[in-house]
């Protein structure tokens, strides 16, 4: 941290040293304004390169270390979790700027996910689940372009989640989605929306329920016990609750209830609890299907 207080203060006294030299330069001289603003144009939109790139090179490095097998998934969730409570402060790349690209890196090649190899969509999906339970996706809300529409990163993990479901019992991309929702199962309730998905009779329910009964008989439950007016909750309302929550924070003052404080069902079921977020296995999966 002293490192990065340093670093911030002595690239802010270039850039500024750097644009007084050229006003002084200029002094004195036909143009000076005009050239002296395309001097500091110049040096800012460098500076900017500068720390676009870096913030990308940092983010591509993190995500080699975990699908080379240099960093487990659980040891990347927990610095992006440091990394989000950090203020947008310093140099750029920030550690909450790193945090939220990598948000929006990992959703953006989503796109991609069925070209994965078996043993990176077995990561990705912990990674994704992982990301959910401790609520980090939804912090970022930076749109991301998919099939020309815009989403923010929770929508597009949503809706990977219910196509993977869609997908053929078994299948790789079906495992991709139940490996998903395993790794947040027990703190599903903060998405009464996706619960009443995966246990509709239209959608994805029929073929959940053959196959995970357990899970599907444990989301019926819990939005039996959830309130109505916390399952019907808008979208927009959860994202503005959620804002006012990390103001507080930031700014030293008591945090608004959560909403997700709601009546629980009762525990997720064993074979969730038991599951291995290394191995993405259970009981039940180990009976039915390799893993992907």
């Amino acid at each position: 941290m002293h490192g990065r207080a340093v670093e911030t203060i002595t690239t802010e006294r270039l850039l500024f040293f750097r644009v007084r030299v050229n006003f002084s330069e200029l002094n004195g001289e036909e143009g000076t304004e005009s050239r002296g603003r395309e001097s500091w144009e110049y040096l800012y939109l460098s500076y900017q390169n500068s720390s676009s790139n870096a913030l990308e090179d940092t983010v591509n490095k993190l995500f080699n270390r975990l699908y080379n097998g240099e960093m487990s998934t659980q040891d990347l969730v927990n610095m992006m979790l440091q990394f989000s409570r950090e203020p947008d402060v310093g140099t750029p790349p920030t550690n909450h700027q790193i945090f939220e690209h990598m948000i929006v890196n990992l959703c953006d090649e989503l796109r991609f996910i069925t070209r994965y190899p078996s043993n990176e969509l077995r990561i990705t999906a912990e990674l994704i689940g992982q990301l959910l339970r401790f609520d980090l996706v939804s912090q970022v809300h930076k749109k991301v372009i998919l099939e020309t529409k815009e989403y923010t990163p929770l929508q597009i993990c949503m809706r990977v989640i219910l196509d993977s479901l869609k997908r053929p019992p078994y299948s790789r991309m079906f495992r991709f989605g139940v490996l998903i929702v395993e790794q947040f199962l027990d703190r599903i309730a903060r998405w009464p929306q996706l619960c009443a998905a995966l246990v509709s009779e239209r959608g994805v329910g029929p073929q959940f329920k053959s196959c995970y009964p357990d899970y599907y008989d444990y989301l019926v439950e819990l939005l039996n016990a959830i309130p109505a007016e916390y399952r019907d909750r808008p979208e927009k309302e959860e994202r503005e609750l959620h804002a006012a929550r990390v103001a507080a924070f930031k700014a030293g003052k008591p945090m608004p209830p959560p909403h997700r404080d709601l009546p629980a069902a009762s525990a997720a079921p064993e074979k969730a609890r038991n599951a291995s977020p290394e191995s993405g296995s259970s009981p039940q999966q180990q009976q039915q299907q390799p893993v992907i």
